[in-house]
């Protein structure tokens, strides 16, 4: 993020990690709070920890900034995994009244039981970052969340074969290998 000197942006339950040079640049004041800032920004409820994303997106501009043959990669997946710091740890005063979903679609306040809540108002506690953590998928076999465990989601493994943790390890090893085919086909049909 970076702020003209006559700007004063006032940001609260997000993520910043992986930008460069640096995560926030403030020419002027910002009020940054309930924040993961990678590298620590000062504001109440601000973290500096790894937010443990699924799988962090990259942008690679080859050293040509501004140059449209760039390659650009939006392929991360910046939902949380289990354990997250953010999880729990935004502030609901700052969520506005009419945002009840997160990016995804799903729904905005969830509570993890197996996080202490570190956050600011009444649980469930608005997580930080674009998406909720959902806890808890009654179908993790249906990778393409097409509300089916099929061929689909078969291909889509075969697709994203020997990559590491990511919505295509079903069983969450750290790995997209066989044991997430037997699962899909343990799974197979309508999910509950």
């Amino acid at each position: 993020m970076y702020s003209w000197a006559s700007g004063e942006p006032k940001v609260t339950n997000c993520i910043f990690r992986d930008n460069s040079p640096d995560q926030i640049m403030v020419e002027g004041s910002a009020d940054i709070t309930y924040s993961c800032v990678q590298g620590g920004w000062a504001g109440e409820g601000n973290i500096d920890a790894d937010p443990l994303f699924i799988a962090e997106g990259r942008w690679d501009d080859n050293g040509t900034p501004n140059d449209p043959d760039d390659d650009f990669w939006l392929d991360g997946v910046y939902e949380l995994m289990p354990g997250s710091p953010c999880i729990d740890a935004g502030n609901n005063e700052e969520v506005p009244e009419e945002i009840t979903t997160d990016y995804a679609g799903n729904p905005r306040f969830v509570d993890d039981p197996d996080t202490v809540d570190t956050g600011f108002g009444p649980p469930p506690i608005v997580d930080m970052g674009a998406y909720e953590f959902q806890v808890g998928d009654p179908c993790p076999a249906d990778v393409n969340d097409d509300e089916v465990a099929d061929i689909d989601d078969l291909f889509d493994i075969l697709g994203h074969w020997g990559e590491g943790a990511g919505p295509y390890d079903v069983n969450g090893d750290g790995a997209v290998d066989i044991d997430d085919i037997f699962d899909v086909l343990a799974a197979w049909g309508p999910c509950p």
